[in-house]
């Protein structure tokens, strides 16, 4: 018997067609990945099954018996549980209570009761301890890394006992070492009879994890067998329905001058101390490093997000303030965020306002907005950064993943910004966004113009980048030509103390 089945689910909104007559399965004691690009229906698909949408027509069985949700609580009392790709906690809550909420332990009788917050907290801990993360049950939720937030959602997830988790990119914040520790914990969740819908761009991931692969393409089926049946190759054709196409655009371009410097910066924190590098007109300069080695507070620093606690910046040789975003797009720096949602897309705005935020004075639109001119240019690049958008109206919270993205880099791109930092850039999108969001970064650093790519992924950085920085415990620990080093070697500048 299946843990869950849908039956010939079609879902649409509006005029778009989301789901089309889709069949989909999954054993008790499997993880089942389900792939395809961006807008294929995957999230859609997940998200009936987890009772957040309800379908058109077709229907859901659990254990086989037909059932209806109307909200994803009925889901979860069905037994099916799901760790959303964007954080989905209190941010204001401490661990314990995010790991907890809905499932509160209580004191008291029948007429008044109050949270056993001493309870919960122990409870918590140890589900920590036991799942080898680093987190302190008492943490407020807002104060970690979206890689911690990331690790209480699973904790919160497992908390509920479920028989189906569902997981949509879960090891997208996780540095290499935490996702094996997460796939140890699925590994464990599977041999315990439950049923894991891997959700996941990363198809080395889902080859590595998967006992079952799925692939949507437009809405629609196009296979679902064993995972030994198909190779990386196989599954970017399905996806796509063409051959795979070179990821990495080809890149001959020659460094020029040297025109920002960091000297011996530091956060008031201290998870940034004392770090110096420079960097020159026309290259792509990579940043890596494990979670928590201080790469995002660093692009914080540049950006005026963070004040500067000591040390300086220069811009040609000069001696500049950064001491608020505002700053630093003056001084053309502008920081694409790895949290899309809580740090960059504003969702309720249209997707024509998001592109065009910071360019509204250049297009002669400083004090009022016509939004009929605001929608034509958000048609007209639109189709200049590929954004694959119902429409130009459509509100920024309800864009795929990918198109969010590219959204949060072209508002730069078509700026005058001569320093892009890109935090993570292709965190939790599919393959064909990613090789656009490649070429769109070639484009731009052959304009003389720089990006620094925090990333971690090796892959993409050593496909990226002419250089590579590496931090490890808040200091700046590596600078390698990426021609002439190895990934070994920076993972070792980034893990190993005394390299």
């Amino acid at each position: 018997m299946y843990s869950f089945e849908t039956e010939h689910i079609t879902k649409r909104f509006g005029a778009v067609s989301a789901l089309r007559d889709v069949s989909f399965a999954a054993r008790p004691g499997t993880v089942h990945a389900l792939c395809g690009e961006n807008g294929a229906g995957k999230s859609v698909l997940s998200k009936i099954l987890a009772g957040v949408y309800r379908p058109d027509s077709g229907r859901i069985l659990v254990q086989g018996r037909e059932v209806s949700f109307s909200a994803p609580s009925e889901a979860v009392r069905a037994g099916i549980s799901m760790l959303y790709q964007e954080s989905d906690l209190a941010l204001d809550l401490t661990v314990a209570e995010n790991i907890f909420l809905g499932a509160e332990r209580l004191i008291g009788g029948k007429f008044a009761c109050v949270l056993d917050s001493d309870r919960m907290r122990h409870e918590a801990d140890d589900m920590i301890d036991s799942h080898g993360f680093i987190l302190k049950p008492d943490t407020i939720v807002a104060e970690l890394t979206p890689a911690k937030r990331q690790q209480v959602e699973v904790l919160k997830a497992l908390n509920r006992r479920a028989q189906v988790l569902v997981m949509d990119e879960p090891t997208a914040s996780l540095s290499p070492r935490e996702t094996q520790e997460l796939f140890a914990i699925i590994r464990g969740l599977r041999n315990s009879g439950m049923t894991v819908v891997y959700i996941s761009h990363r198809l080395d991931e889902v080859l590595k994890i998967a006992d079952e692969i799925t692939v949507l393409r437009d809405g629609v089926k196009v296979y679902s067998g064993a995972r030994s049946a198909v190779n990386a190759d196989r599954v970017v054709r399905l996806m796509t329905g063409s051959a795979p196409a070179e990821l990495f655009p080809t890149r001959n371009n020659v460094p020029g001058a040297l025109f920002f410097e960091a000297k011996e910066i530091s956060d008031r924190s201290g998870r940034v101390r004392r770090v110096s590098f420079q960097l020159r007109r026309g290259e792509i300069v990579g940043l890596a490093g494990l979670v928590g080695s201080g790469r995002s507070e660093t692009a914080e620093l540049i950006s005026g997000v963070s004040p500067l606690a000591e040390g300086a910046f220069f811009l040609d040789g000069e001696k500049v303030e950064l001491h608020s975003p505002r700053c630093a797009v003056e001084h053309r720096i502008a920081l694409v965020p790895d949290d899309r949602t809580f740090e960059g897309i504003i969702p309720a705005l249209s997707g024509a306002a998001n592109l065009l935020l910071p360019n509204y004075r250049r297009f002669g639109m400083r004090y009022w907005i016509p939004r009929r001119r605001e929608l034509r240019l958000g048609e007209t690049f639109g189709r200049c950064f590929r954004l694959e958008w119902p429409s130009p109206r459509t509100a920024g919270g309800r864009l795929a993943a990918g198109t969010m993205r590219k959204i949060l880099i072209g508002r730069w791109l078509m700026s005058d910004i001569r320093l892009l930092i890109l935090d993570e850039p292709t965190r939790g999108i599919d393959v064909e966004s990613r090789r656009e969001i490649y070429e769109f970064m070639s484009r731009f650093v052959r304009r003389g113009r720089t990006i620094l790519l925090i990333s971690s992924n090796l892959t993409e950085l050593f496909g990226m980048s002419d250089r590579i920085l590496v931090m490890r415990n808040g200091r700046m620990v590596g600078n390698v030509n990426t021609a002439e080093t190895t990934r070994e070697e920076v993972m070792g500048l980034a893990a190993v103390d005394g390299l």
